[in-house]
C-alpha cells in the first residue's frame, strides 16, 4: 500500500483529512499497520508543531483513514511511535484525557439521542441523583453554539431527525466541545454547504 504522507495545506477545500495541532508537538514516526495480508500503513510518518495544519492527501487505500484511527486510539499500530511533548502517547489514554479529539467522516453520533447529548456526549452534567440535567445540556450546548459563531440547531431535536448536512455539523460541534490540544478531522466539510464549510475551516485555522 502507499505511504501515508503529510503536507502542509492552508486551502482545505477539498475535504482531505487534517490533523491542527493547537498546542505542544506532534511527532508521529514509522507506523506500521497490516491488516492481514493488507499492509495498510508503511512507515509513516508526521510532524505538526504547535499552530500548525496539516492536511493528509492521497488516492484512496493509501492509508489516511487508518492514521486518523490509530492517533484516535481506535486501532493500534503494529509497530512504531507517536510523541506528544517528547513523551511517548498512548492514543486511547490520550483521548480519555482529551489530548486528542476526532471527527469522522464517519459519524460517531447516537441517533436516538438529541443534539445537545450528543455535542456533549463526552461532559454530560450529572445531579446528586445521577441524573443528566438535560436543562443545562441544551444551554451548554447553545452557547457552544454561538460563541462558536456556528449555525445554530436546535439542541432539543433528535440526531436521526436531521439532514445530513445537520448531522455533519453537530460532529465538528462535538469535536469541538473540549478545547484537546490535537484536533483531527477526516472529510470534515465533505457534507456540508458552502457557509458552513467556511465556518468549519475557520474553526480549523483558529
Amino acid at each position: 500500500m502507499a505511504r501515508a504522507n503529510s503536507d502542509n495545506c492552508s486551502n482545505l477545500g477539498q475535504s482531505p483529512a487534517a490533523v491542527a495541532t493547537a498546542a505542544g508537538d506532534l511527532r508521529v514516526t514509522n507506523l506500521t499497520k497490516r491488516f492481514g495480508a493488507t499492509l495498510a500503513l508503511d512507515g509513516a510518518s508526521l510532524r505538526a508543531s504547535r499552530g500548525e495544519v496539516h492536511a493528509l492527501l492521497g488516492e484512496n487505500g493509501a492509508g489516511k483513514s487508518t492514521l486518523i484511527r490509530v492517533l484516535s486510539g481506535i486501532i493500534k499500530a503494529d509497530a512504531g511511535e507517536i510523541k506528544f511533548d517528547g513523551e511517548n502517547l498512548k492514543t486511547r489514554s490520550a483521548v480519555g484525557h482529551h489530548i486528542v479529539r476526532s471527527v469522522f467522516q464517519e459519524l460517531s453520533l447516537i441517533s436516538d439521542l438529541t443534539v445537545g447529548e450528543n455535542i456533549l456526549f463526552d461532559q454530560l452534567p450529572i445531579g446528586p441523583d445521577r441524573r443528566v440535567r438535560f436543562s443545562r445540556v441544551y444551554k451548554r450546548s447553545l452557547e457552544l453554539m454561538e460563541s462558536l459563531g456556528a449555525r445554530v440547531i436546535n439542541p432539543r431535536l433528535r440526531v436521526k431527525d436531521l439532514s445530513l448536512s445537520d448531522r455533519q455539523l453537530v460532529e465538528i460541534l462535538k469535536g469541538l466541545a473540549i478545547d484537546a490540544p490535537i484536533l483531527i478531522l477526516d472529510e470534515p466539510t465533505s457534507s456540508l454547504g458552502p457557509s458552513d464549510a467556511a465556518w468549519a475551516l475557520a474553526q480549523v485555522r483558529e
